[in-house]
């Protein structure tokens, strides 16, 4: 981890909190923070300014992983042609019997890996996590205090770890580089720098990813991600009028619910759907495996939808159900602490799919957009809702009024 100071000035600043705590009026600390040693008469003798911790911007962090890519590939071309310089050393020594080009070749190989490895990971390290306690692991022995492992365990074995645990750590940036930076006080934060092709909606999470959440379909930025983004596709036969009418249909579906599935198909309303389903809590059997077939699908029938899930570029996709076990992350888009992953009580199933869907289909090239399949149910029309609506308006309405002969 790099310091903030250089080793004299870290020695200025201990030596004053040490004269600080025997003689404060002559060690004072200024109203920027800066540390101000004062002679017997009160005239100032020395500063330090302090340097201040800001965290690191969005434009920032975004310019350090094209660096460190940039970097990556520059050396994974190295070692290749390292690699193969060593191959045609070998095939000469074959021939010639000379060692010493081998040996020089196989040291450049060595020389190119561990240039990549320190580009890949800038803070390797073994952290030791200590022998727990059995009651911090089997919670169903509350008292039981002796070690899990050790000479002495649960277990009745000989020592088996008798110093822990250990973990090797691998982080691509140092903590201060990944975090904030240390600064002269009274500098300004930097500028966000606008980029070509950026898309308005990203958020970034306490672990320093960006990210893009979403829910409601009427998301100005990000509502053509939500599942409830009205677009009429075919799935199983059986046209649906978005994503989350599918999933809501089939669920229903497995559970024995047909009247309710029949209740979802004559309506084109999300909110509605979710009336309609509210009473059935338990969630389907395998999220991942309804939620994967379903997107693709949509995804498959409207490749204006491919495009605009492709520019959310690497992004992590965030789907801010509040509902647990829904596909989301059951934790809802107004909430603060959807932005610590740390606080999700659901394992984001739809923005795992969409994430993959993004990867596949970004190595896809454009392809004609295929024949919708038949479908042989279907939901209601917009234009069979609109006439059910005013229908359902006069009757409304004429019932109220009485007839007088």
């Amino acid at each position: 981890m790099e310091e903030p100071y250089d080793q004299k000035t870290t020695e200025q600043i201990r030596a004053f909190y040490k004269q600080r705590s025997r003689r404060p009026a002559q060690f004072k600390i200024g109203e920027d923070g800066s540390l101000n040693t004062y002679s017997k008469e009160g005239v100032l003798e020395s500063t330090v300014s302090l340097k201040t911790f800001r965290p690191i911007t969005t434009e920032e962090r975004a310019e350090m992983d094209t660096e460190r890519l940039t970097k990556l590939s520059a050396l994974d071309l190295l070692y290749e042609q390292e690699r193969k310089k060593l191959h045609d050393a070998y095939l000469n020594y074959k021939t010639t019997g000379e060692v010493l080009p081998v040996v020089q070749a196989n040291q450049n190989v060595l020389t190119a890996e561990l240039r990549r490895v320190d580009a890949r990971s800038a803070v390797r390290g073994v952290k030791t996590i200590p022998i727990p306690t059995t009651n911090q692991i089997l919670f169903d022995e509350p008292y039981e205090q002796r070690k899990l492992f050790g000479t002495h365990n649960l277990l009745g074995k000989d020592d088996m770890i008798s110093e822990g645990i250990f973990v090797l750590e691998r982080r691509p940036f140092t903590s201060t580089h990944f975090y904030g930076r240390y600064e002269k006080a009274g500098t300004p934060l930097p500028a966000p720098v606008p980029q070509e092709g950026s898309v308005a909606g990203a958020a970034l999470l306490s672990t320093g990813v960006t990210a893009r959440i979403f829910f409601s379909a009427e998301d100005a930025q990000n509502g053509y991600l939500s599942p409830m983004w009205p677009v009429d596709f075919v799935y199983k036969e059986t046209r649906y009028s978005s994503a989350f009418q599918a999933y809501e249909a089939e669920r229903m579906a497995e559970k024995g619910q047909t009247e309710v599935r029949d209740k979802i198909l004559r309506t084109r309303s999300a909110r509605t759907i979710a009336v309609h389903t509210r009473k059935v809590t338990e969630p389907a059997s395998n999220p991942q495996a309804l939620w994967l077939p379903i997107l693709t699908a949509v995804y498959n029938q409207h490749p204006e939808l491919v495009e605009k899930l492709v520019s959310t570029g690497q992004d992590t996709l965030v789907y801010a159900d509040p509902a647990v076990g829904g596909g989301g992350v059951g934790v809802g888009s107004d909430s603060k602490k959807i932005l610590d992953p740390a606080n999700w009580r659901s394992p984001n199933v739809v923005g795992k799919v969409l994430e993959g869907l993004r990867a596949s289909m970004r190595e896809k090239a454009p392809a004609a957009e295929p024949p919708p399949p038949e479908a042989k149910e279907s939901v209601i029309t917009v234009e069979e809702q609109e006439k059910a609506k005013t229908g359902a308006i006069i009757r409304a309405v004429t019932g109220k009024i009485k007839i007088r002969k």
